[in-house]
């Protein structure tokens, strides 16, 4: 979970949370383990645990789930760093060597180069302890190596991988997109602050007002609303003048508006128009289906997968700085990178998301098991 504090510029991070930090036009989609998979890492990382222990030589101790904590502070920004090492082995000359331990599932044992680009976001996560353990490690032992240990789920073969790299070479590419991120976002809550939200309506009608005090004053009492009116009647904008002022003054940090039809979404879009003279200020972006996103743009298999998108936006020379230099590009701009690049302008629109405060999107996005991966 990341947490930014603009006021005291400190960031809270979890370990795995930074090792997987970063931005790519995979295709992604919902979770195919479930509980069953996270129980079967679990009773891996058990018996591996077991056997540590068993092999142990005389004057040595294993560590299980160790603590860590330690800060680091990088461009004015302190980040503070939480997670747990799988295995720590503390040799009997008291130096140490950490345990990275993650279940997979495919044939072991194979090629290294290939595992370890397959599984370079395990290796950052060991580069990071690496990184952080003299920091937070208080008998300033020596440590040696750190190890990452691949099980197959399916055999229970076990590889073991060592960093090929110095942890800063893997970590440096991370550290600029957090950085470049977290001042991105407190760019945009400095605008946030002076954001003037316009009524709704040229002229209130009968109705109108009273209902939107009651919004209001409602709000304060109950977490969870439920607004009744006639079609016609003005719900959208008097809820988006609700949400947008809550926004500014830092009751929420983020707006999920949800239609169940594309066409009910258009006039939130002009709704929104008329009411923000500053789109900077609150970046939106509306989410089109896969389907609309793709059109007439012929695409096939092979152009979708992920590999193949990657490498296009790593040879486009494109950034999400640059993407987002004049606000939140329009549909008609991502598809002309497209056209450009061969880039899928759908994950484009997913990659841009974390830097919007307003999202507009089909209900599926959160309720539908085969969709809220999406948002979440």
């Amino acid at each position: 979970m990341l947490k930014i504090d603009t006021e005291k510029g400190v960031v809270d991070i979890g370990v795995r949370d930074f090792a997987e930090f970063g931005w790519s036009l995979s295709g992604g989609g919902p979770s195919s383990g479930g509980l069953w998979r996270m129980e079967l890492g679990r009773q891996w990382h058990n018996t591996l645990a077991d056997r540590a222990r068993e092999s142990l030589a005389e004057g040595e101790q294993l560590h299980i789930e160790w603590p860590i904590q330690a800060v680091v502070v990088r461009e004015g920004w302190q980040i503070r760093f939480s997670g747990r090492i799988d295995q720590l082995l503390v040799q009997s000359d008291g130096r140490k060597v950490v345990r990275e331990i993650k279940s997979v599932d495919r044939p072991l044992p194979e090629d290294e180069d290939t595992l370890l680009k397959d599984y370079v976001v395990y290796m950052r996560q060991l580069a990071l302890y690496l990184e952080l353990f003299p920091l937070s490690d208080k008998s300033h032992g020596k440590l040696i190596q750190g190890e990452l240990i691949l099980v197959d789920i399916s055999s229970g073969v076990v590889q073991t991988l060592f960093p090929s790299e110095h942890p800063q070479v893997l970590l440096e590419p991370i550290w600029h997109h957090l950085l470049s991120f977290v001042e991105a976002r407190r760019k945009t809550l400095k605008l946030r602050r002076s954001l003037v939200v316009a009524s709704p309506f040229n002229a209130w009608r009968q109705g109108q007002e009273t209902f939107r005090d009651d919004l209001f004053a409602s709000a304060t009492r109950a977490q969870v609303l439920a607004l009744q009116a006639p079609t016609g009647f003005g719900k959208t904008g008097i809820l988006l003048e609700y949400a947008l002022t809550g926004l500014r003054d830092g009751l929420w940090d983020r707006i999920l508006y949800l239609s169940g039809k594309t066409t009910g979404q258009l006039p939130v879009v002009n709704q929104l128009k008329s009411m923000l003279h500053d789109t900077c200020s609150v970046p939106v972006m509306h989410i089109r289906s896969q389907q609309e996103m793709r059109a007439d743009l012929n695409f096939s298999a092979e152009d979708l997968r992920d590999e193949i998108q990657n490498q296009r936006w790593q040879d486009s020379g494109l950034s999400i700085e640059y993407l987002m230099r004049a606000g939140v590009p329009s549909h008609a701009e991502l598809r002309e990178l497209s056209h450009k690049f061969g880039l899928d302008p759908y994950r484009l629109s997913l990659m841009l998301l974390p830097y919007c405060d307003l999202w507009l999107g089909d209900y599926n996005y959160v309720f539908g098991p085969g969709s809220k991966h999406v948002f979440f």
